[in-house]
């Protein structure tokens, strides 16, 4: 239904974000990404 498709959506949202404090501590981490 629509809630999984909003929770998937928020999930991918948060992690991102996550990802990108944790970059901004570790910028040796985007090089990796890449």
């Amino acid at each position: 239904g629509g809630l999984a498709i909003i929770t998937r959506f928020l999930t991918i949202i948060f992690v991102k974000i996550y990802q990108h404090k944790k970059n901004r501590i570790n910028p040796e981490a985007l090089q990796q990404n890449i």
